[in-house]
């Protein structure tokens, strides 16, 4: 949930929610639908944009899922632009192997703007930022941090273990996830039974947790993270088309 390194901003945090908002996902790449995911981000009971996510999907199994993250009110006094993130790549058998992931932080802060490509065959990661380029090595079954969220939701739904590897800018992190059982939550776009799930920090005082409806192909409708300080950004879900 954390964004590290080149990708940290906003001081109100409501990008960080992009990481864990998932897309819902079917078993097969065949079941997969195009959708638009509308979240209201909250501090507090203050209301500080909303984050619409958008899947799209193409010819020969490819697929494109794009967030976009937008201040409103007091927040939008501190906040130029738009935040995106898009990840494009393919579906085999099922699941998604991205070629490359880019973060555009918008207004006066674009030159921070970040890309990752995805080489299998060379088997290389490439990571653009601020006019410098590195690589690394690439992994099998290697994530960008948007696409990664479309492989937890099938592994929810099949009963699989969630831990991930996954490209975050800083080069390549574990991702692990818990069930932390179920619970029933009042969003405005209804009232659905969820599973709980909490990325796991080791010893670190951020937390995450995810509500993930099942009847939605486990779309969280609800997302909550902590920070060290103790402040809470909540995002919930509002529409979904």
């Amino acid at each position: 949930m954390r964004i590290h390194g080149p990708t940290r901003r906003l001081e109100w945090r409501p990008a960080l929610l992009l990481l864990a908002v998932l897309a819902p996902l079917a078993a097969h790449a065949d079941a997969l639908k195009p959708f638009t995911a509308t979240y209201a981000l909250a501090m507090g009971k203050m209301t500080v944009g909303t984050m619409t996510r958008k899947l799209a999907l193409g010819t020969n199994h490819g697929y494109e899922l794009s967030s976009t993250v937008e201040a409103t009110g007091i927040a939008a006094m501190f906040q130029d632009g738009r935040i995106v993130e898009t990840s494009r790549g393919t579906l085999l058998d099922g699941r998604p192997r991205p070629e490359r992931y880019d973060y555009d932080p918008g207004g006066k802060k674009k030159k921070r703007a970040l890309a990752v490509v995805f080489d299998w065959k060379a088997g290389t990661l490439t990571t653009r930022y601020k006019g410098r380029e590195s690589q690394a090595t690439s992994r099998a079954g290697l994530l960008d941090k948007l696409v990664y969220q479309l492989a937890v939701m099938g592994d929810l739904a099949s009963g699989a273990t969630l831990t991930y590897s996954v490209a975050d800018g800083d080069g390549i992190t574990d991702y692990v996830l818990a069930r932390r059982g179920d619970e029933q939550v009042v969003t405005p776009a209804g009232t659905f039974d969820t599973t709980r799930i909490e990325r796991v920090n080791g010893s670190s005082k951020r937390r995450t947790v995810l509500w993930c409806a099942p009847k939605l192909g486990f779309l969280p409708v609800k997302i909550e993270h902590r920070e060290k300080d103790g402040k809470i950004t909540t995002a919930l879900l509002q529409r979904l088309k």
